[in-house]
C-alpha cells in the first residue's frame, strides 16, 4: 500500500489542528519552548495571519499622518518676528540680523488635519478600540491552546473564544486600550522634558509602571479565557503573578527583548524584509511567548489547587 504524501500548508485556517503525543515531557523549559516553536510554527504564521486585523487598523492611521495633506511651516520660532521686523522699511536690519534671517528661514512640513483625514482617523480609532479586547482575546486563546498541546483549529477557535467572552473582551479591552495610550501619551512626554529633578522622577514612574502593566498583560487575557472571574480579580490576579511570577516572567521579557533586537537586525540589513515580519510572525510568536511565560504560572497557582481541592 502506497502512502499518501502530507502536503505542508503555511497559511491553512481551517487544517486539522493536531495536539503533541501523550507522553511527551511538557515541563515548561527552555528547551520545550524551541521544541513547540518549531513543531507549532506553521499554525502560528495561521494565527498570526488572523492578527493582521488587530494591526491593519494602526497601519492605515499611521499612513493617513505619514502620507496626509502637509502644510509647511518654519522650524525656528525666531524666523516670524525677524520677518516681521523686515517688512518695516523703517527697521533696517544689520547684517547679522539679516544672516540669523537667512539661517532660520528653513521650513519644515507638518501634518494638515482635514475633514477627510479626521474622519478616516476617527472613525480606525473607534474600530480598534471597540474591537481591541475581542482580538486579543482570540490571539490569547489560540496561544494558550498552543503552549497547552491542545488541537489548535485557528478559525473556529479564534471566533469560539469571542463568542464565549465578549462582555470582557469588549470592557476590559476598552480599558486596556485606554490604559496603553495614556501611559504612552505620558512617556513620551515627559521623555521630552527630563532635565528637572520632578520631571525625571515622572518619566522613571511612568517607565515604571508600563513594565508592570506589560507584564500583567501577560496574564489578564490569558486569566479572561481560562476562568469566569471578573474584570477586578483579573487585575488583582495578573499583579499578583507578576510578582509571584518573576522568574518567568524575567525570561519571558528577555525572550521578547532579544526577539524584538533580532527583528530589528534584520531590518537594518534588509528594510523590505524588516517590514514584512510583522505580517508573517512576529505578533503570533510573542503572543506564544507571552503565553508559554505564563500559563505555567496560572496552571501552578490556580489550576493544580482548585483540581486538587475538588478532588480532596
Amino acid at each position: 500500500m502506497s502512502k499518501e504524501k502530507k502536503k505542508f500548508k503555511l497559511f491553512d485556517l481551517n487544517a486539522n489542528g493536531k495536539g503533541v503525543p501523550k507522553n511527551e515531557d511538557k515541563t515548561p523549559n527552555v528547551k520545550r519552548y524551541f521544541k513547540l516553536l518549531w513543531r507549532s510554527f506553521p499554525k502560528l504564521l495561521s494565527v498570526n495571519l488572523i492578527s493582521l486585523f488587530m494591526i491593519i487598523p494602526l497601519i492605515a492611521i499611521i499612513a493617513v499622518n505619514v502620507f496626509g495633506p502637509k502644510t509647511p511651516t518654519q522650524m525656528s520660532t525666531l524666523s516670524a518676528p525677524l520677518l516681521g521686523v523686515s517688512i518695516f522699511e523703517q527697521f533696517e536690519l544689520t547684517p547679522s540680523l539679516d544672516l540669523l534671517k537667512q539661517i532660520t528661514s528653513d521650513k519644515m512640513l507638518l501634518r494638515m488635519d482635514t475633514p477627510l483625514t479626521m474622519i478616516i482617523i476617527v472613525l480606525l480609532g473607534a474600530l480598534l478600540f471597540i474591537t481591541w479586547g475581542w482580538q486579543n482575546i482570540g490571539i490569547t486563546y489560540l496561544s494558550r491552546n498552543i503552549v497547552k498541546g491542545d488541537p489548535v483549529f485557528v478559525t473556529s477557535d479564534y471566533f469560539y473564544a469571542i463568542k464565549r467572552n465578549w462582555k470582557q473582551g469588549l470592557i476590559y479591552g476598552m480599558i486596556d486600550f485606554a490604559i496603553i495610550a495614556i501611559l504612552v501619551y505620558e512617556f513620551i512626554y515627559y521623555y521630552q522634558i527630563t532635565g528637572q529633578f520632578f520631571f525625571d522622577v515622572m518619566f522613571y514612574t511612568v517607565f515604571a509602571l508600563s513594565v508592570l502593566y506589560f507584564i500583567m498583560r501577560f496574564y489578564t487575557y490569558l486569566l479572561i479565557v481560562t476562568f469566569d472571574i471578573k474584570l477586578f480579580k483579573v487585575f488583582k490576579h495578573a499583579l499578583l503573578f507578576a510578582i509571584l511570577g518573576i522568574k518567568r516572567n524575567a525570561l519571558g521579557i528577555l525572550a521578547l527583548v532579544l526577539f524584538v533586537l533580532l527583528n530589528y537586525l534584520i531590518f537594518s540589513v534588509s528594510v523590505p524584509i524588516g517590514l514584512a515580519l510583522p505580517f508573517v510572525y512576529f505578533i503570533a510568536v510573542m503572543e506564544f511567548t507571552k503565553a508559554y511565560c505564563a500559563y505555567p504560572n496560572i496552571e501552578k497557582y490556580m489550576i493544580l489547587p482548585a483540581d486538587k481541592a475538588r478532588n480532596d
